[in-house]
């Protein structure tokens, strides 16, 4: 090919007259519709994931949770034996996600189970929010960060929509790294 790259300058031979290979500056920027392309992608896929964490709980262990929150909650600091087995051992190990399931217990006892709902919808709102904001401020780059939000949001999907201790430890480690990360990247 007689097409040479330099720069970002491309020299295009031309047949008109006057115009012998020139040298023509190329764009590197997106085409104009990649933006709302992409953002129209992610919010479809944002929506869906909105409506799956919204819709009606869809975990077998969110039960679990609630009442060993309620149990931890009552009979604090912990309970000597685990109450909801009859095979347990006598000293049973505090559960690693008690806090959590003391939070849950604590919005439904406030809220009842619709509260609850708002309370898992507001955290995968706040996370691929935390999302978005980290790949915006990582790549300088709107069209990057919609795809990557959306990239996020159809792999973790099932993480998202149930209502698991794992929504906490996604938050609170995309919030550490966004505090971690201020001091190495500019703000947009």
């Amino acid at each position: 090919s007689n097409v040479k790259y330099d720069g970002g300058f491309v020299a295009i031979p031309n047949n008109n007259r006057g115009d012998q290979g020139g040298l023509h500056h190329v764009s590197h920027a997106p085409p104009r519709m990649a933006l709302p392309v992409a953002s129209a992608g992610a919010a479809f896929a944002l929506a869906l994931t909105f409506y799956l964490a919204f819709a009606p709980t869809f975990t077998n262990d969110f039960w679990f949770h609630l009442k060993l929150g309620e149990v931890y909650w009552t009979l604090r600091p912990c309970p000597l034996a685990d109450p909801m087995l009859h095979t347990a051992l006598p000293e049973a190990p505090i559960q690693h996600e008690w806090l959590f399931g003391v939070a849950i217990y604590l919005i439904q006892s406030l809220t009842g189970f619709f509260g609850v709902r708002v309370f898992h919808l507001l955290a995968v709102m706040a996370i691929l929010g935390l999302v978005f904001q980290s790949a915006r401020r990582a790549t300088d780059n709107a069209l990057l960060a919609c795809c990557v939000t959306t990239l996020f949001s159809v792999l973790a999907w099932t993480r998202l929509f149930q209502m698991r201790p794992d929504l906490v430890t996604i938050l609170a480690t995309l919030a550490t790294y966004i505090l971690l990360s201020c001091r190495f990247y500019p703000s947009y």
